[in-house]
């Protein structure tokens, strides 16, 4: 494994905690939860990675809920991705890990052991959009994440996403509907494939929102109407908290503060810093 590695950048949040915010998360200064954020890329690259992480960093900025330390992992190529720092005792500093990732990462047996037990033993764990493009043959982590990317249409075309639970932090601010381009992913309800284990299920899962078929112009989609496209979800992993959204192929998404909110209520919840019936979902 390549013995060079990117500084850790520490993102400590400088702005000042207002009241409200203190008293829904509970944050004390000095004493904030700890997100380590990966942006690795073993197979496709996005062309946003760099917004993302200046996105998130921004975000536990102006919250003051959460610092973020930075791996710059799209910084790496992908013949020369380092993660061999990754282990018990690298992870037990953090209070979540996040994924906006793809492929097979360079992990072995015991820093995928470390990263499961991490979460199961009442750590948090978010992905965003390609992490269920990652570690496709590794079944604990599908598990983790909650199913494995399948397909996906064109990423300029809009739709309507029904929201099925509108008191998640994660989805609060969004009302009964949110119209919004991006990429959308389909995700394998049939574990047929060997290489993505893990299918989708809502017997396992809780989702916050998908897509609405009745309202959308599903053209090139790849979807049917009365079809079931699932597009974020949450769920209790052990002692600890997953949640994944789909959302974030584009730079424009990442910029649009609708999205921002979403996505922070999901690191907030993961956190443990607000919450969310995890029961799973029935179509």
């Amino acid at each position: 494994m390549n013995s060079v590695r990117f500084p850790e950048i520490l993102i400590v949040s400088t702005c000042l905690v207002v009241g409200a915010l203190l008293s829904t998360t509970g944050v004390a200064e000095g004493k904030k939860p700890k997100v380590l954020l990966l942006t690795h890329s073993q197979g496709y690259k996005h062309g946003s990675l760099p917004v993302a992480e200046r996105v998130v960093k921004k975000m536990a900025a102006e919250s003051g809920a959460f610092e973020i330390f930075s791996l710059e992992g799209y910084r790496q190529k992908s013949e020369g991705i380092d993660l061999a720092m990754i282990s018990a005792e690298y992870l037990v500093r953090f209070d979540a890990v996040m994924f906006y990732t793809t492929g097979e990462l360079p992990l072995d047996d015991a820093q995928k052991k470390a990263l499961i037990d991490f979460v199961k033993e009442g750590k948090g764990y978010i992905g965003v959009h390609s992490a269920t493009d990652t570690f496709y043959t590794w079944k604990g982590y599908g598990e983790l994440v909650g199913a494995y990317f399948s397909a996906h249409g064109p990423n300029q075309l809009k739709l309507f996403l029904k929201i099925e639970d509108g008191n998640h932090p994660a989805t609060q601010m969004l009302g009964d509907s949110w119209e919004i381009a991006d990429e959308f992913y389909r995700f394998g309800k049939a574990a047929e494939d060997e290489r993505r284990p893990v299918a989708f299920s809502r017997d396992r899962l809780h989702v916050l929102m998908s897509v609405d078929t009745e309202r959308s112009d599903l053209s090139g989609q790849g979807m049917e109407k009365g079809g079931d496209y699932a597009i974020a979800w949450y769920q209790n992993f052990g002692k600890g908290r997953s949640f994944y959204t789909a959302l974030g192929h584009r730079d424009d998404v990442w910029k649009n503060s609708v999205y921002q909110q979403h996505l922070l209520g999901g690191i907030l919840w993961a956190l443990g810093l607000k919450e969310g019936d995890s029961s799973p979902s029935e179509k």
